[in-house]
C-alpha cells in the first residue's frame, strides 16, 4: 500500500500540484484545532525581501540569506518526536512550544536535500570556525548552477545534538544573531534530536533524513558537514543519472571522492524510492557510524541484487573534498558484522520494489 500511495504522489506530482496546493490549503482551515492540538507549526516568513529568523521569533532582513529554521525532536534518535509530517517548527526556539499554524506556501519546485550532522568541537569559538559555515555552504554556492536553482528547492538539513552548546547556544539563545552566510536560494533546516544514551556514538542520519522525507523532499544527497563540493552542475548530473536507470530512481549514484576509502561511495544521492524501499530509513539502524557507507554501496550494485545493471555507481562528473576533521564519535565496529546479513535484507527490499512498479 505505501508503494502505491507513493506511486500515485509521484504521479500527481508530475501532472501538477494546484489540485493537491487547494486540497491541502481547504483541509488546514477545516483542521485548524486539530492541527494546532496535535503540535504542528509551520514557519513561513511574511516578508517580501528574503529573510531569516532570530531566535525569540523576530524576522529580519539580510544580505540574501534564504530561510532558517529549527526543529526541535523531544525524542531518542531514531524515533519521530511526533507522528510524519508533524514537525514542531519554530521561528528559531527549539523549545518555545510554539503550535500556531502561519501562512503555508507549497513550494511547487521539488525538493532536492542535502543532508549531514554537525557535532561541534571545544575549539569552535564562532561560526567561522564551524566547517558547516567555511566549507559545505560556500561550496554548494560555488557549484550549484543558477538554472538549478530555479528548478529546485534546494535545503540543506542539518541534525545537531541537543546537548551541544555551540549550536544551541546560537538558536536558542534570543541575544544571539544566527550569523549564517549562504546563499538566498538556500534554505537551512536544523533539527535537534536528544542522543540515546545506549548509542551516544550514532550519526542520526537516518532521523535528519526523516524529518526531509516527511518535508516531501524528492531526492537526498548524504554529506559530511566538512564535504566540499567541486566540481558544478552535480544536482542535474546525479537526478540524470538516477532517472536513468530501469525502472528509474532505483539505486544511488555519488561522487568522487579522493579522501577516505576510495573504494567505496561515502556521499551518495538517492530518490525518495530508497527511503520508500527501506520503510522510511536511508539506511539499517545496526549501523551507527562506520559502515553505513559499505552498506549503500553494496546494496545496489548488481553483484547483490543479481541483475546485469549496476545501480550503484560514482560520477566521474561529480567530484567532492572531505577535508576529515577530527572524528567526533568513537567508530561502531560491530556493525562490520552486519553488512552480509543486511545486503540479503535489502535485496529482497529491493526487488519486491522493483517488481511492483
Amino acid at each position: 500500500m505505501q508503494v502505491q500511495r507513493e506511486l500515485m504522489r509521484q504521479s500527481a506530482v508530475s501532472s501538477g500540484r494546484i489540485g493537491c496546493t487547494v486540497a491541502f490549503i481547504t483541509l488546514c482551515c477545516v483542521l485548524n484545532v486539530g492541527l494546532e492540538s496535535a503540535g504542528l507549526s509551520i514557519f513561513k516568513s511574511l516578508e517580501s525581501a528574503p529573510t531569516y529568523a532570530l531566535p525569540s521569533g523576530r524576522r529580519k532582513g539580510d544580505d540574501g540569506a534564504g530561510e532558517v529554521r529549527l526543529m526541535e525532536h523531544n525524542s531518542t534518535y531514531a524515533l519521530a518526536a511526533n507522528p510524519p509530517g508533524t514537525h514542531n517548527f519554530s521561528s528559531g526556539i527549539g523549545k518555545n512550544g510554539n503550535t500556531s499554524i502561519s501562512d503555508f506556501d507549497p513550494r511547487e519546485k521539488p525538493i532536492l536535500a542535502i543532508i549531514c550532522g554537525s557535532r561541534s568541537q571545544s575549539t569552535w569559538e564562532r561560526l567561522a570556525d564551524a566547517p558547516l559555515q567555511s566549507v559545505l555552504v560556500p561550496s554548494l554556492g560555488r557549484t550549484i548552477w543558477e538554472n538549478e536553482t530555479t528548478t529546485w528547492d534546494t535545503r540543506l538539513y542539518v541534525a545537531i545534538d541537543e546537548d551541544d552548546r555551540f549550536w544551541q547556544e546560537r538558536y536558542n539563545n534570543d541575544t544571539v544573531d544566527l550569523g549564517l552566510t549562504k546563499p538566498s536560494w538556500l534554505t537551512l533546516v536544523f533539527a535537534s534530536f536528544i542522543k540515546d544514551p545506549n548509542s551516544t556514538n550514532r550519526i542520526p542520519f537516518n532521523d535528519i533524513a526523516r524529518v526531509a522525507f516527511n518535508d516531501g523532499a524528492e531526492y537526498f544527497v548524504r554529506v559530511n558537514d566538512d564535504t566540499e563540493f567541486v566540481t558544478p552542475g552535480w544536482i542535474t548530473l546525479g537526478t540524470s543519472k538516477l532517472r536513468s536507470f530501469d525502472p528509474p530512481n532505483v539505486g544511488v549514484v555519488g561522487p568522487i571522492c579522493h579522501q577516505g576509502n576510495t573504494e567505496i561511495l561515502t556521499h551518495d544521492m538517492v530518490h525518495r524510492n530508497h527511503m520508500i524501499i527501506f520503510n522510511e530509513t536511508y539506511y539499517p539502524e545496526v549501523f551507527r557510524n562506520w559502515y553505513l557507507d559499505d552498506w549503500i554501496d553494496g546494496v545496489y550494485k548488481a553483484t547483490n541484487l543479481g541483475l546485469n545493471e549496476n545501480r550503484s555507481l560514482a560520477l566521474p562528473g561529480w567530484e567532492v573534498v572531505h577535508h576529515l576533521t577530527e572524528k567526533r564519535y568513537k567508530v561502531h565496529s560491530v556493525g562490520e558484522d552486519h553488512l552480509e546479513g543486511e545486503f540479503h535484507k535489502g535485496k529482497d527490499l529491493i526487488l519486491k520494489y522493483m517488481h511492483q512498479v
